[in-house]
């Protein structure tokens, strides 16, 4: 029982993360805004962390078009990692740092 439990999860995280890849490469292939250059760069770097390197991608691509990645195409462990709201300014800064 064990070892089939194991094939079950294994085989899920594995599909997990075929799944958020293709995603990312989809995303990346369908940036006009990229170059060619940037292009392969994201790919390279999906290819080669393909967890955090695919929510990186998809992370950007929301950034810059909030509806490119329909939200229930993420599964729900990865969605706080791709739909993350940025962080907001700290009011008590300068743009160098400074305090008030």
């Amino acid at each position: 029982m064990t070892t089939e439990f194991a094939a079950l999860v294994g085989s899920l995280l594995i599909a997990l993360v075929i799944w958020m890849d293709f995603l990312a490469i989809f995303c990346i292939r369908h940036d006009s805004a990229l170059t060619p250059v940037q292009k392969w760069a994201n790919v390279i770097l999906v290819l080669f962390g393909p967890i955090f390197g695919a929510c990186f991608v998809l992370y950007m691509a929301h950034e810059h078009h909030p509806e490119a990645v329909p939200e229930k195409w993420i599964p729900w462990p990865l969605r706080s990692l791709v739909f993350a709201k940025p962080i907001p300014p700290n009011p008590h800064r300068d743009e160098y740092g400074h305090h008030d």
